[in-house]
């Protein structure tokens, strides 16, 4: 059979092709030039092309959750940076001088005998029934009304008459209040000479407590 020059050039190609080569890719007999030993071999490409597209597309997801964990992060410290800011303790708990005085800090102290009484101003008694729990004493008569939150009304000349009426505790606060503050700083009195350790009286009594604009109760 007579071979053409093409076709004894095609032969001569196909000659040169060592022996236990493989085409890494069909219908290519020189897509590579690799041998069997190497570690490249049978790999073609467009696989590795695949390959490395397929890792950086997990290295990119793995970059996006990172972020968003950082963002997640970041949002839970500032809201806690946030609400970690709180209210201020009341003035009793505290001690803290701002706002409204501690009632330790409050009144004038008046010297009898046995011992001393309080003396406070109608303000600082509408601080007191907000924040304090003491005895509310009316010792006027007759009667012309109630502060609100008065629990108990003894005249102030039977106050020693009525101790069975008071706590019988004799280091519970007792505030007590007249009309105009005669009645019941006598009573203080009485009642520190009998033992009491924390009387207190309304200077002035009902008159300055209502010029405050303040109510009283049982009146018209």
């Amino acid at each position: 059979m007579w071979l053409t020059k093409k076709s004894q050039k095609n032969v001569q190609q196909d000659e040169s092709i060592p022996e236990g080569y493989k085409p890494s890719h069909p219908g290519c007999k020189y897509s590579s030039r690799t041998s069997a030993s190497s570690p490249y071999y049978g790999r073609h490409p467009e696989s590795e092309a695949t390959a490395s597209s397929s890792w950086l597309g997990e290295m990119t997801t793995k970059r996006l959750l990172l972020l968003l964990l950082v963002i997640l992060l970041l949002e839970a410290l500032l809201l806690a940076s946030c609400g970690g800011v709180t209210a201020p303790a009341s003035n009793s708990e505290s001690g803290n001088p701002g706002g409204s005085p501690r009632i330790e800090d409050i009144g004038e102290q008046v010297s009898v005998n046995g011992g001393s009484y309080t003396r406070i101003l109608p303000t600082e008694l509408q601080t007191m029934l907000k924040e304090e729990a003491f005895v509310l004493v009316n010792t006027h008569i007759p009667f012309e009304g109630n502060i609100p939150g008065t629990n108990l009304s003894i005249p102030y000349n039977e106050i020693d008459q009525n101790l069975n009426k008071l706590p019988a505790d004799k280091n519970v606060r007792i505030l007590l209040y007249c009309r105009s503050g005669p009645m019941s700083a006598a009573a203080a009195e009485t009642l520190v000479g009998l033992g009491y350790t924390d009387v207190w009286d309304l200077e002035g009594g009902m008159i300055p407590w209502q010029e405050a604009g303040l109510p009283l109760e049982g009146v018209s």
